[in-house]
């Protein structure tokens, strides 16, 4: 039978252990902060060599994520993203719906979403480092290791003539990888079609213990996922909108989104009607005479 004095030492260690457990796990949700990712400023690219002849290329539009990342202990950062897969983007429809429709490509009715788990880091200088994880697509998970750019951590660049950024403290990143497409099972048209994939991604986020201390909501990890119109809106939607102007619209455009326009296609050369029925009679007339002679 435990004497008090026994009883009292074993609850004294016990208190000890829960004091020491609870300070690690505090000293590391201070050090390494959590971002959510700019959905508006975060591209996802891959492309391929096309028959030899030319590298096409197209686009995840739809991420949804969180890291957890401290830029004095890069070792401890933590990624887990998800793309929408049918926010899939290549600039030809026919080809965005056949790589969204057909199962040897994106089995989106079984497998909606493109999933990646970081596992480790490795630091190579102050501002790069070596990402290894998990990336599934179609149900299949492969390991991928990909080099990251550390492009800056601070207070928001237009926070001091954009409202809209006041108090949101940012990070930014680029980071490229390559798979090989079979691995997942997509195998169709190699190796006219290439199997090796490169991916580019650049990435903004903001932390969420700067939106909890400024007016700006944090997004939901779980949202919905970016509507259809909000991703390409109708040339409706795009007049009434400019049609209604309002202050946020205003304020945003302190932040231009980089849209490309093609020119206006130009006219044909007007012809003179009787400038050009005047030189076919000369040059009638000219061989009339040559002929005669």
């Amino acid at each position: 039978m435990m004497t008090q004095a026994g009883l009292a030492k074993v609850k004294s260690s016990v208190w000890l252990l829960a004091v020491g457990v609870g300070l690690v796990c505090n000293l590391s949700s201070v050090q390494a902060a959590e971002y959510i990712i700019d959905r508006k400023h975060t591209e996802i690219r891959f492309s391929w060599n096309h028959l030899g002849l030319s590298r096409q290329s197209g686009q995840f539009r739809d991420v949804i994520g969180r890291v957890f990342f401290d830029p004095d202990s890069p070792v401890g950062t933590t990624v887990d993203v998800t793309i929408k897969v049918n926010s899939l983007m290549t600039g030809v429809a026919e080809l965005d719906r056949h790589l969204k429709s057909t199962a040897e490509y994106f089995n989106i009715a079984r497998y909606p979403d493109i999933k990646f788990k970081s596992t480790s880091i490795t630091v190579d200088t102050k501002t790069t480092a070596t990402m290894t994880g998990e990336l599934t697509i179609n149900g299949t998970t492969k390991p991928v290791a990909m080099s990251v750019v550390w492009n800056f951590t601070g207070a928001h660049p237009l926070e001091k003539i954009n409202p809209v950024y006041q108090g949101v403290f940012v990070s930014g990143f680029s980071a490229r990888a390559k798979i090989l497409r079979s691995e997942f099972g997509i195998t169709r048209a190699i190796p006219l079609v290439s199997d090796e994939i490169n991916i580019s991604i650049e990435t903004e986020m903001h932390r969420t213990a700067a939106h909890q201390t400024s007016n700006v909501k944090p997004p939901s990890p779980d949202e919905a996922p970016i509507a259809d119109e909000q991703l390409n809106p109708s040339p409706a939607v795009k007049e009434k909108k400019a049609t209604k102007p309002n202050k946020a619209v205003e304020v945003e455009a302190l932040d231009p989104v980089k849209t490309e326009q093609e020119p206006a296609p130009q006219p044909p050369p007007k012809t003179d009607a009787s400038s050009s029925k005047g030189l076919v009679s000369d040059i009638v007339d000219f061989f009339s005479t040559a002929d005669g002679e």
